[in-house]
């Protein structure tokens, strides 16, 4: 399983905020690129892809399925869908 974080554009300065818990990789988004557009999605959104880059499951923020990591129930909601993917 590999994690990968997409940062905000404009948030570059606090990307430290968020590397110093987590030991994944964190991108940069840029307003050039505007990955986050691209992707159709937004804030603490979740795309998790099958292992041959095929989108599995979205998990919109807000959604039915909370993705707030930083509640236990958020936090057990990502992590048993990760888990059922494997």
């Amino acid at each position: 399983m590999n994690i990968v974080a997409i940062n905000m554009a404009g948030w570059a300065e606090n990307q430290s905020a968020l590397s110093d818990v987590c030991s994944f990789p964190i991108l940069q988004d840029t307003e050039e690129v505007d990955a986050w557009s691209l992707l159709g999605g937004g804030k603490d959104d979740f795309f998790l892809y099958h292992s041959d880059g095929t989108l599995a499951v979205f998990l919109p923020s807000g959604g039915k399925v909370s993705t707030k990591l930083s509640t236990p129930q958020g936090y057990a909601n990502i992590r048993d869908t990760l888990m059922a993917m494997e």
